[in-house]
């Protein structure tokens, strides 16, 4: 199969994958409770990059011997943690402590304003982008820590978001789009096969990511 083929079905299927995530499913929710849990993530940048990059880590740390725990294992770890950082964004208990106690002298440093739950979910973007660029094999456990800290940091937010909503719907909706846009990560992950160094191509997904979230994250810092 030859460079140009290759390169087709890979953005046929993110073209596919793509349309069921972003276009499909939210048809078939509707506008209900379930429906504005679900476009919360897929609606927020910042959320949805991190989750595809959690997809694409996931497909990274298969070791050598090809044993592919990981591939279903830390996404699973990323929506178990995000659904108790929900329940705690709803609940109103603040996590801004756990961020402002190491790291506050360097926000003032820095002039950064942004709530420290923010801090995180953007610092997300790029620390995973930049781990996938590096492709450096992490061991799971370090992975799944990685995955974890940054999980209950964006279900906080998803949490706080909750307003009246109907919480099990909401919760449903969005773990659920956590869910699929892991599976979409997954799938440029493994895509990424196709090519002829896919340690490569999966590099240059993490070079995107990195550079998409960077820019995100100082623009919320009015960098730029």
């Amino acid at each position: 199969m030859n460079s140009i083929v290759k390169t087709v079905i890979f953005f046929v299927v993110l073209f596919v994958g793509s349309a069921v995530v972003f276009g499909i499913l939210p048809s078939i929710l509707g506008s209900g409770d379930l429906a504005k849990g679900y476009k919360h993530p897929v609606d927020g940048t910042d959320h949805l990059l991190a989750m595809i990059a959690v997809g694409l880590l996931s497909v990274q740390m298969i070791p050598g011997s090809g044993n592919r725990i990981s591939v279903w294992l830390v996404p699973l770890c990323f929506v178990v943690v995000l659904g108790i950082g929900g329940a705690i964004g709803l609940a109103g208990i603040s996590l801004d402590w756990a961020v402002n106690v190491p790291f506050s002298w360097l926000f003032s440093l820095l002039g950064i304003e942004a709530a420290p739950v923010e801090v995180v979910i953007l610092m997300s973007m790029v620390v995973l982008g930049l781990v996938i660029m590096s492709q450096a094999r992490l061991p799971l456990w370090v992975g799944l820590l990685a995955v974890a800290f940054f999980a209950i940091y964006h279900g906080h937010a998803h949490g706080q978001e909750m307003g009246n909503k109907g919480a099990l719907g909401y919760f449903t909706g969005f773990m659920l789009a956590s869910a699929v846009i892991h599976v979409l990560g997954v799938v440029i992950g493994e895509m990424g096969s196709l090519f002829q160094n896919p340690r490569q191509a999966r590099a240059l997904a993490g070079a995107v990511l990195t550079g998409a979230g960077g820019f995100i994250m100082l623009q919320a810092f009015g960098w730029v």
